[in-house]
């Protein structure tokens, strides 16, 4: 697979964009994106990491091409209940919650 290039940040992060349109963000070699997800595939896949391992707060950490979704909190699968229960505030249970009637 070629590149087009990559582009780093002040935070020490970087993205590295693929011709393919796949886009993989990074922090001191591991996968690492805090807003957003740190891989994403022109075709709608997407995945959330944090420092190497696969996780995400406030919906689920993996979403294919096809809406299917997939919850991980620190590299764990768990369930989407899971994810609620720890949720630290009322928006992050609505967007879990929007994602499950999804």
């Amino acid at each position: 697979m070629s590149y087009y290039g990559t582009e780093y940040f002040d935070d020490g992060t970087s993205v590295t964009i693929y011709d393919c349109g796949e886009e993989r963000w990074s922090m001191n070699g591991k996968l690492h994106r805090e807003n957003g997800p740190a891989i994403s595939y022109e075709d709608g896949w997407q995945e959330w990491w944090l420092h190497g391992k696969c996780h995400r707060e406030d919906g689920p950490a993996i979403v294919n091409h096809k809406g299917e979704k997939w919850w991980y909190l620190n590299d764990e699968q768990v369930s989407w209940q899971d994810v609620f229960r720890l949720a630290k505030t009322q928006e992050q249970q609505v967007r879990i919650l929007c994602y499950v009637a999804t």
